[in-house]
């Protein structure tokens, strides 16, 4: 499993910063807000990375900078509602939660360890290609630099990869 170090948690800030900031932005319309809720997911993330390892770090924080919209939404009109007397509670309870139903998070991690299990079935020069490519973001000429691979070997042991896991997950929802 993969786990974060300070550095590594520096990189994935850099790495993802800006998509996380457009993800808040399209939850709050606000991309102020969206800059400090990204910040702050940051910092949550490295207090509970401190504490145990995150396994799937970037899903994790996705889930924080999530929250963290649908929280600063639910503040903003509660604020409103205090300065404005038009807002009543029914808007305040509308704004739609983005937690996921218990049903869901089964289901979810069902699919994580689906997903786990088949990639142990990748022989490790694929797995470690799938992973570089998917997980760590790396170009396929920098994978193939790393294995000493050709670059068409490459492209092929990561395609072998993702076929390999999208048909794992296919057959255990079927």
């Amino acid at each position: 499993m993969l786990s974060l170090v300070p550095q590594d948690t520096q990189e994935l800030f850099r790495k993802h910063r800006q998509g996380l900031v457009e993800l808040a932005a399209l939850i709050t319309r606000s991309r102020s807000l969206a800059e400090d809720i990204v910040q702050d997911a940051f910092l949550q993330f490295s207090k509970q990375n401190e504490l145990q390892t995150i396994n799937a770090p970037y899903p994790y924080l996705v889930g924080i900078v999530r929250k963290l919209s649908v929280q600063a939404i639910r503040s903003q009109v509660r604020e409103q509602k205090v300065f404005d007397r038009s807002v009543n509670d029914k808007m305040v309870n509308n704004v739609e939660s983005l937690e996921a139903s218990p049903e869901t998070t089964t289901s979810i991690n069902e699919e994580y360890e689906t997903f786990l299990a088949a990639l142990d079935e990748l022989p490790a020069q694929t797995r470690r290609a799938f992973l570089m490519q998917y997980i760590e973001g790396m170009q396929v000429r920098d994978i193939a630099s790393r294995l000493s691979v050709s670059v068409g070997k490459a492209h092929s042991l990561i395609t072998e990869g993702a076929l390999h896991c999208q048909e794992r997950l296919r057959r255990a929802t079927q």
